[in-house]
């Protein structure tokens, strides 16, 4: 039998959401598994100053869906950006802004020669390993990416909200990354499927001690490629605070059935709600 529902009010519900979202942004600026404490912190203040008022993403929104298509990772870094971070953010500034920005554009040609990008910047300044192979480069990609995403989430609920304000760690407490390559946290390396550009990491082949048995148990909800989680699973930190962050931020399924019972007064009867639904989730599509 289901647990009864407990209502709760709007200020206990706000309350709730902010300590999430606060415990989220500590999580973001601490160390990763590819990436260290600073370099994630970096991250964070990039992609929260990196809005659509950047004078190199008015230039592409200009041109609409045009702006897409061949060479778009040297025709993106070649624009005049706006960056908040020194050093474009060490180099990595300009795919920080398209992530955060100009998702309907990216492609996979994209994917290839940002994961090149990143892995280079980091290459120069030591924190990245001299060593071969397309999992190493898209272990660093995919982390900046879910750094990236989660962040531009948060950015997006304060500005909701009407505070434009999100108090970020000035420097990202002490810690270098958990591990030096793909074979430190897996027993397999990743698995790529035809449906997405990016690596996933099967939960069978997580290393142990990598996660504790609970938190481990997160990663297989992402192990078919279709699910969206799949795209957090090469990173098992990210993955676990995404997971945690959305048990409080997302509205609970015994609400969501409460939802679709009518009541009176409501404008939308169940069937306009499911087919509405069904138009958002076909629009989604989720390549990385």
């Amino acid at each position: 039998m289901a647990a009864p529902l407990v209502e709760v009010s709007v200020e206990e519900r706000r309350a709730a959401l902010e300590a999430s979202n606060q415990e989220l942004l500590a999580k973001l600026c601490g160390r990763g598994d590819f990436l260290c404490a600073t370099r994630r912190t970096s991250i964070v203040r990039e992609a929260l100053a990196a809005t659509a008022a950047c004078p190199a993403f008015i230039a592409l929104h200009d041109e609409g869906k045009a702006a897409g298509g061949q060479d778009l990772f040297r025709r993106i870094d070649c624009l005049k950006h706006r960056f908040a971070e020194p050093g474009a953010c060490d180099g990595l500034g300009s795919v920080v802004h398209a992530v955060a920005n100009q998702q309907h554009i990216l492609d996979e040609e994209w994917y290839a020669a940002a994961a090149d990008r990143v892995y280079d910047a980091l290459l120069a300044t030591g924190e990245a390993p001299k060593q071969d192979g397309v999992d190493e480069r898209n272990a660093r990609l995919a982390e900046v990416i879910e750094v990236t995403a989660l962040d531009i989430g948060l950015r997006a609920y304060y500005r909701a909200i009407g505070n434009h304000v999100l108090a970020v760690l000035q420097k990202g407490s002490d810690g270098e990354a958990r591990f030096a390559k793909v074979a430190d946290l897996s027993t397999s390396g990743y698995v790529y499927a035809s449906n997405a550009w990016g690596p996933m990491l099967k939960s069978k082949a997580l290393k142990a001690g990598v996660l504790d048995q609970q938190d481990a148990a997160f990663l297989s909800m992402s192990d078919m490629s279709q699910h969206p989680g799949s795209k957090w699973s090469p990173s098992p930190p990210c993955t676990l605070a995404f997971f945690q962050w959305g048990a409080t931020t997302y509205v609970p399924m015994d609400m969501l059935l409460k939802f679709f019972t009518m009541s009176p007064g409501r404008v939308l009867d169940r069937g306009s709600m499911e087919v509405g639904v069904a138009k958002l989730t076909g629009m989604l599509q989720c390549s990385f």
